[in-house]
C-alpha cells in the first residue's frame, strides 16, 4: 500500500473520528441538558408541593383556631347563664324548721357554677381582646354576684329565724307552741317578701346588663363565622 493511500486513509479516520466525537458531544451536552432541567422541574415540584403543606397546616390551623374561639365563647355563655338560672331559681320557701342547717348545700352548688363560669371565661380570654370581653360582660357577672349575696343573706336570716324558733320551743309550754310558729312564720313571710321584691328590681339590672353582654358575643360569634 503506497504512502499516499495511507495518508487517504488516515485522512478518513480522522474525519469519522471528528465526526464521532462532534455527534457525542452534542449528545451529551444535551442529555445532560435535559438532566439538570429534569432535575430542576423536580426541585420546583418539590418546593410547590412543600409551600401547598405548609398552606394547607396554616388554613386548618386557621380553622381549628375560628372553631376553638366559636365554642370558648358559646361555652362562656352556657356557663353564665347556667350559674345565673340556678341563683333565680333559689326562692326561701326551700327553707323550713327541718332542713335550715343545711342550706349551705344549695350554695355549694351554685358556687361551683360560678367557678365553672370563671373558668370558661378564661378560656374565651385566650382568644379575645381582654379588655374588651371584660367591658361588655363585666357588668352582668356583678349583678349576679350581687344577685347571690343578696340570696344567701337573705336565707341566712330566715334560717335564723328557725333556729330562734327550735331553740325557744324547747323552753315554751305546748298551748303556746302555736302562738310561737305564728310569729315566726310571719317573720320569715316578712323576709320572704323583702328578698322576693329585691330579687325583682336587681334582675332588672341584670337583663339590662345582658343585653349588653348578649349583643357582643352574638357580634364576636358572627365574625368567627364569617373568618
Amino acid at each position: 500500500m503506497s504512502t499516499e493511500t495511507i495518508q487517504i486513509i488516515l485522512q478518513i479516520v480522522l474525519i469519522v473520528i471528528g465526526l464521532y466525537l462532534a455527534f457525542f458531544k452534542s449528545y451529551f451536552s444535551e442529555q445532560g441538558k435535559q438532566i439538570a432541567l429534569k432535575e430542576h422541574v423536580e426541585e420546583l415540584t418539590h418546593k410547590v408541593e412543600r409551600v401547598k403543606a405548609e398552606i394547607d397546616i396554616i388554613t386548618r390551623s386557621k380553622i381549628d383556631i375560628n372553631y376553638n374561639e366559636r365554642l370558648a365563647i358559646m361555652d362562656y355563655s352556657t356557663a353564665y347563664f347556667d350559674w345565673r338560672n340556678s341563683l333565680l331559681d333559689l326562692y326561701p320557701s326551700v327553707i323550713n324548721s327541718k332542713n335550715f342547717e343545711s342550706i349551705d348545700v344549695y350554695f355549694d352548688q351554685i358556687n361551683i357554677k360560678k367557678i365553672k363560669t370563671d373558668n370558661a371565661r378564661g378560656n374565651a380570654e385566650l382568644f379575645l381582646d381582654i379588655a374588651e370581653f371584660s367591658k361588655n360582660t363585666h357588668q352582668a357577672v356583678m349583678k349576679c354576684m350581687e344577685l347571690q349575696t343578696l340570696t344567701e343573706l337573705s336565707f341566712g336570716k330566715i334560717g335564723l329565724q328557725f333556729l330562734e324558733l327550735n331553740l325557744e320551743k324547747e323552753y315554751t309550754e305546748s298551748s303556746k307552741q302555736m302562738e310561737l310558729h305564728k310569729k315566726y312564720y310571719e317573720n320569715v313571710s316578712v323576709l320572704s317578701d323583702e328578698f322576693r321584691q329585691t330579687k325583682i328590681d336587681l334582675f332588672k339590672e341584670i337583663k339590662q346588663e345582658e343585653k349588653v353582654m348578649q349583643s357582643y358575643l352574638k357580634e364576636l360569634l358572627l365574625k368567627n363565622i364569617e373568618k
